[in-house]
């Protein structure tokens, strides 16, 4: 039996609220061959009092400022002894048998160097609020990642091969998706497996909720990754480079008008009208025009499922 041996980055900033619930998810995993590495930027909340409390359950842990994210990932990389890694963030959980899926189809699929799973949506009380099995969607140019980053990240695991030979994270806010483009770029693809491997916690100062930073980030990657590949001027990659580019400006608008600065929701659509006539064809801008000039009510989409939103999470350095 092969009993491969994980290594847990978790990176973590303020997020004492439910770093406690990530511990103890990972420690009473039912598969026991693994190491806990915990990397604080310098959290001021209850935080280090937590990982003090699981000091004997945490391989190596330290509180102190970092750059951002990838800088955490990189550093706990740096301390990593497994045969495999996974990075789980200090607000998201593993589901019990996470890591003895992930053995099994190792020792199923020895050669495998890249795993991921199912993903289950979590709210701030842990409840799922909703579950995605990811599929491989057809390839642009040769990359699945290209257009979107179609699986989660805690439940991505890795084998250390692949940090030996590339390297650690980039310096971008979804350093995962460039990550994911570096390594389909040198032929390796992800093994999906079928079963949930974690639960991400969608809360308002996790990233995900910041969807117009996230969406910018998206596009600065694209549009590094297909100039450094040469292939920038290729119809499919401005294909995508356009929608992405109108989902921000889609985004901007709907949280501007989401607030109660109406004229400036009315100056930043007639700006768009400017210098993207075309928007004027697309149904969601009509609706946008409609909503800024007669407002919206307390039941519109708007409002209820909530828009883009700055949050406190621990963004990398400009």
């Amino acid at each position: 039996m092969i009993n491969p041996k994980f290594s847990i980055i978790t990176p973590s900033f303020n997020q004492g609220q439910y770093i406690e619930e990530t511990i103890l998810s990972i420690i009473n995993q039912s598969y026991k061959n693994y190491e806990l590495i915990i990397i604080d930027g310098g959290s001021t909340d209850n935080t280090v009092e937590i990982l003090k409390k699981y000091n004997t359950e945490i391989e190596y842990w330290v509180c102190e400022p970092d750059k951002g994210t990838y800088d955490a990932d990189n550093k706990g990389l740096a301390k990593a002894t497994g045969d495999y890694w996974m990075v789980v963030n200090s607000d998201d959980t593993l589901t019990p048998d996470a890591l003895e899926i992930l053995a099994n189809k190792i020792e199923s699929y020895p050669d495998t160097k890249w795993f991921c799973g199912g993903i289950n949506y979590i709210n701030k009380k842990s409840t799922i609020t909703g579950t995605y099995q990811p599929t491989s969607p057809k390839p642009v140019l040769g990359y699945t990642f290209l257009a979107e980053c179609w699986i989660s990240h805690p439940t991505v695991c890795l084998s250390i091969d692949l940090y030996y030979k590339f390297g650690g994270f980039d310096k971008y806010h979804m350093m995962d998706l460039a990550y994911w483009l570096k390594l389909e770029d040198n032929k390796i693809k992800p093994f999906v497996i079928d079963k949930t491997i974690a639960n991400l916690r969608l809360h308002q100062n996790c990233k995900s909720n910041d969807r117009i930073k996230l969406t910018e980030e998206h596009l600065r990657i694209i549009q590094d990754f297909t100039n450094k590949k040469g292939i920038q001027s290729k119809k499919e990659v401005k294909s995508i480079i356009c929608f992405i580019k109108q989902l921000i400006i889609q985004r901007k608008i709907h949280q501007s008008i989401s607030g109660s600065d109406r004229l400036n929701s009315i100056k930043l659509i007639l700006l768009h009208v400017l210098k993207h006539p075309l928007l004027m064809r697309k149904r969601w801008f009509l609706g946008a025009i409609k909503r800024a000039f007669f407002s919206i009510n307390s039941s519109d989409p708007l409002k209820t499922v909530g828009i883009s939103n700055p949050s406190n999470a621990n963004w990398n350095e400009n």
